[in-house]
């Protein structure tokens, strides 16, 4: 009678044990067809409904393979249905976890994509600031220069000038972001090399290609960065660069420039070295 009560709990165990099996495997299931349908949405242009589905597998998966991909693609349905900042805060989210996430690289693409695209010189910057390290290096050499110069903005504006003028130097001219960073450098230079500053301001107006971000505006802008700088050159004598420079930057048109933000405040692009804090 004892053999047979334990044999019977063996059972019972047995059974709950398979139950459980089962029923994992049937959550499984159901998780990888509510995932590979919200995938099928998303290849199919239907963004909304695929974002609903990534949403449901980035709260609920029981595989993280799953979750990990269900994180970036939900990001992704985000920007395209116009969400830029709630897709950002995904790719925050993948980006946080480390370079150990299988979607890590393209998730720093897709929150640069989205910094660009919004015009963030706050949100986006600063959260690529706190994740910089050495694995930056493995990006794409146009988005990792992208990344140099938002956190040479913010150097720029957080008073880290030395740090602001080293990340500086990873932005190349090969980079749409070049323009906007050799002006960022001459207002590093007004501080002490005012003619060295004039002469960079100068070179922008130089600077043609339609993949520049901005770059009429920016000329624009220009004209008005160089004017405080000459009064000092020429108060000193050296006044022939200054009005050669003025002459080239006079506005040619009167149409209303389009508003760009002030910063008040080599092909081979390696990833720059952070200072000990």
């Amino acid at each position: 009678m004892a053999l047979l009560k334990s044999k019977n709990k063996i059972s019972r165990w047995k059974v709950a044990l398979l139950l459980l099996l089962a029923r994992a495997a049937w959550a499984q299931s159901s998780e990888i067809d509510v995932l590979n349908k919200a995938i099928e949405d998303y290849n199919d242009g239907r963004n909304q409904r695929a974002a609903i589905g990534f949403y449901q597998i980035e709260e609920t998966a029981a595989v993280e393979d799953n979750r990990y991909k269900a994180e970036y693609y939900l990001a992704q349905a985000l920007n395209k249905l116009g969400l830029g900042f709630s897709s950002f805060f995904y790719y925050g989210q993948v980006i946080k976890a480390g370079p150990t996430h299988p979607y890590y690289y393209k998730a720093v693409e897709g929150a640069v994509a989205v910094t660009e695209q919004y015009r963030d010189e706050v949100l986006g910057p600063n959260v690529l600031n706190k994740a910089y390290n050495d694995q930056f290096g493995r990006l794409p050499p146009e988005v990792l220069a992208k990344i140099n110069y938002y956190i040479a903005l913010l150097g720029y504006r957080g008073g880290k000038y030395d740090e602001a003028e080293q990340f500086l130097r990873g932005v190349p001219p090969e980079s749409s972001a070049y323009p906007q960073a050799r002006y960022l450098i001459g207002l590093l230079q007004q501080r002490k090399a005012q003619e060295l500053a004039v002469k960079t301001f100068r070179n922008i107006l130089d600077i043609e290609g339609s993949r520049y971000r901005d770059l009429e505006n920016l000329k624009e802008l220009t004209h008005l960065a160089h004017t405080p700088i000459c009064s000092t050159t020429i108060r000193a004598g050296r006044w022939a660069s200054c009005t050669a420079f003025t002459r080239r930057t006079s506005p040619t048109s009167s149409r209303p420039s389009r508003k760009i933000s002030l910063p008040s405040s080599t092909p081979s692009i390696a990833c720059i070295p952070r200072s000990a804090k």
